[in-house]
Formats: C-alpha cells, structure tokens, sequence
C-alpha cells in the first residue's frame, strides 16, 4: 500500500485488491498495487476481491467506464451526431434502464432523436461505423478461472489486436503508447487510437472486442461483463478467484479466441469503399497474426500491465489462424432499413423515418397514416408518399411522364416495343378506351397470366 505492489500476481488477480480511485480525470476502480495506506485502515469499505462490487459501490453511475467496457456511441454534436468512446466523469454513461442517456448505438437513431427535423442531413453529414467478426487460435492460454479473469484477459487481448489494425489504409507511423497500467479506464484510453495521415487518407478509429475466449464467452450487461459458456451463472468472481491456475498444463492447449471489430469511418461512406476498408484491415491483420506480432503483442502487453498477467506472458498467436467474417454494413449503406409512416412537418403527405420521437405514431402502411392525418385529401397524400397499392393509388412516379404529365395505360397487344401495357397521356384518351391509373392494375386486368412480362416490360 502506498507503494508499487510486486506480489499481487500468484494469479491474475490475487492479493492485489481493486480500489477506488476518485481522481476527477479516473474514476474508476483499480488494482495496480498502488492503494493509499488509509485505504487499508479502511478496508472492509474500500478494498474489494471483486472488481464489479467496487465499481457498483463507488462508481455505479458510469458502470461502462468503471469497467473498461466503453463502446462506440453515437451522441449529438452541434447538427450532426458524431461518435465518442470515452465520455468524462460528468458525463452519463450507464445503461442502466431507469438513467438518462443521450448516447445511442445506431446514426438513424441519434438522428431521428436528436436532429427528427432535419433527418437526411443529419445522416449524410455524421460519420459511419461498420463492424465485423474476427477468430484467431490461441496457443498455451490457460481457462480463465472466473469471469473477473476472462475479463482482464480480454482487455489485453484487445490492446494488442487493435495494434494489428494500424498499419490499415497506409497508416504506418501512428504511435501507440505504451504505459499500459491497471485494468481501470486508462488502459482503455490507450488503447482506441485514431488512425489518420496528414495527406488525405480517411480519419479511420478501430476498436476490437473480445466475446469469446474458449468456451468461455463475455458479454456487456448494464456496463459490467458478463460471463457464459464455461463459466455461466456464476458470478463475476466465484471460488477459484485468487487461486493459482496451471499454466504448465496448458502449454499445449489451443483455444480460440474470437470478437467484433468495429471501425469509424469520417469519410468514407460508400458501400464499395467500405467494403474495401474492410479488406484492407482484414489482410493486415492476418499479417500481422502471421509476421508474429500479435504474439509479442500479447506478451509485451501482459507484462506492462500492472499487476501482469503471467497466463498471457507464455501464450502465442497461431500462424495461419486468423480469420474474419460477416461484415455488417450501416443500414444507412445498404438501405436496410425498417422504416414506418408517421405525420412530420409535410402538409401534403406523411414521412418515413426508423426511430421515433416519444408521442409520435408509426404506422406501418402510408394508406393509414394517410386516412388518419390527411383525411381531406387521401389521394394526394398517398400519391406524393409513394403510392397506397391497397387502396389502388399509385405514386406520382408511376403515373406521371418526363415532363411531369399525369399517363395513363392501355394494353397494346401490337406494341412495336414489346410492351404489352403502355403508357400515354391521360388527355388522349377517347372515352371508348380501356385507361387505367396505374401499369399494375393494366396488367392484373389483361395479363394476369403473364404478369411478370407486363410489369417489367412496361416500366
């Protein structure tokens, strides 16, 4: 106490006791070996076995800081939203259902909350984030005992692969500091780097997260980690806690361990481009398991951290093993999107958006937001929203010609182009014609058996 701790590491975490630390730029609990001498006349209040009891105790309002389990959120910054990992202490971070939060996990959300009156811009102005999943195979890596161990193993192990993703999109030169200490916020803060060059290339922020280590797999819940698989319903220390495990015996034992990356990116926004970001971040990391410096990685990272982690000392990362998958696109991108109808500031129709307002309401189909909000005039409503199918009104996109003439359509059998229904003005029309509003119903009409030929031929 009052001095470095040298015998806190018989096992990951073993007399060196988690504290708090109220410093204003911290707060956060700690086991670094370096707890005030009054903290321990203080003990039973003040030093824990357990790092989740210190952090619900003394920091239950920034439970994700406390433990190290910060994230990308999307917050509003001005008439964008932008994205933060690290909020300061005076900033909400709980998950906690009954607090208060400004922070969201998706761009349409934020901007449908925060900016609902000026939406699209919102989105094509805020930066993006994609994710994807990665696996390596993991020589001489001994069980985590509990899931407090699982736990610290993983915030190393995230240190040293988000050092593999740096040298991505010709990002060579970017510092990483080193003085990675206790398992508290500041390794946290080291380890989320902004990638950037000063000549154009995309500002790029990466962070990986280990979810499974084993059969052991790790979870965030209401900002503490929480443990399944191998170490399920167990708590976040158990019996074993403070033991010595054999890291002998596991010396020829592989284990995978396997996590999301997600990366932010400013510029980029394009699908292709993403995708090829992803690529690019992709290969450097297989080089990087391959080269062997995720290995000397996870060694340097385990040594430096106070107290060490011994178990990670002797491990190394497999030739050949790392591999990545599913990637996951901003809905944004791709258009996949689950949008419904609700009454916005349009005095003719209604609008579409994914995330609501609280008192807002959602309809599912624009024929009933029509006929709720737009009763006096339902046809100019749906077809300025895009058409109502189920009340037989077409959009104005599909009844309207170049020149923005209303059309209608008729069937011509002889159509030297092929059609079987086409289009002209509805003006020139004489009235023994068959007219109708819209190209579906023309062929449900008179091609029913032939509908996909109609539909496609006469767009």
């Amino acid at each position: 106490s009052g001095e470095e701790n040298l015998d806190v590491d018989a096992g990951v975490m073993d007399h060196g006791p988690y504290y708090p630390d109220w410093e204003n730029d911290v707060q956060v609990c700690t086991n670094d070996g370096f707890d005030a001498d009054w903290l321990e006349l203080q003990k039973l209040n003040y030093l824990y076995e357990n790092k989740e009891d210190c952090c619900l105790t003394h920091f239950w309002w920034r439970m994700t800081q406390c433990m190290a389990n910060e994230e990308f959120k999307f917050v509003s910054n001005g008439e964008t939203c932008d994205t933060k990992i690290f909020f300061e202490d005076w900033e909400d971070n709980s998950p906690m259902a009954w607090t208060a939060t400004t922070q969201f996990d998706t761009i349409q959300e934020c901007c449908a909350r925060e900016h609902w009156f000026n939406y699209d811009t919102c989105v094509a102005t805020s930066p993006v984030i994609f994710k994807f999943e990665f696996c390596v195979d993991v020589k001489g890596l001994v069980d985590p005992q509990d899931c407090q161990s699982a736990d610290i193993y993983a915030n190393v192990l995230e240190d040293a692969i988000n050092e593999g993703c740096h040298h991505a999109h010709g990002l060579e030169g970017i510092h990483f500091d080193e003085e990675d200490h206790a398992d508290d916020g500041t390794t946290r803060r080291l380890r989320k780097r902004s990638l950037h060059t000063e000549d154009g290339v995309d500002v790029t922020t990466i962070d990986a997260t280990v979810t499974k280590i084993g059969g052991v797999s790790l979870s965030k819940v209401d900002g503490s980690t929480v443990c399944g698989g191998d170490l399920g319903g167990q708590g976040f220390i158990n019996d074993l806690t403070g033991t010595t495990p054999d890291i002998v015996s596991a010396a020829d034992s592989v284990v995978s361990v396997c996590g999301v990356i997600t990366v932010e990116e400013e510029d980029c926004k394009e699908e292709a481009c993403l995708t090829e970001h992803y690529h690019l971040i992709s290969d450097e990391l297989k080089h990087f398991v391959n080269d062997g410096d995720l290995s000397l990685a996870i060694k340097r990272r385990s040594v430096n951290r106070l107290p060490p982690v011994p178990e990670l000392q002797v491990t190394t990362a497999l030739d050949g093993t790392m591999s990545t998958s599913n990637l996951l696109l901003p809905a944004t991108v791709t258009g996949d999107l689950d949008t419904k109808y609700y009454q916005g500031p349009d005095p003719d129709t209604c609008l579409e958006k994914p995330f609501f307002l609280p008192g807002e309401v959602p309809y599912e189909d624009l024929s009933e937001c029509c006929t709720n909000h737009y009763q006096w005039d339902i046809d100019t409503c749906c077809s300025k929203g895009g058409g109502c199918p189920d009340m037989g009104i077409a959009a104005i996109a599909d009844v309207v010609d170049e020149s923005g003439q209303i059309v209608g359509f008729y069937p011509a059998y002889d159509s030297k182009d092929g059609k079987l229904c086409d289009s002209k003005l509805a003006s020139a029309f004489e009235t023994w014609e068959n007219n109708h509003s819209t190209l579906d119903e023309c062929c449900d009409v008179h091609f029913s058996y032939n509908l996909q030929s109609c539909k496609s031929s006469g767009r």
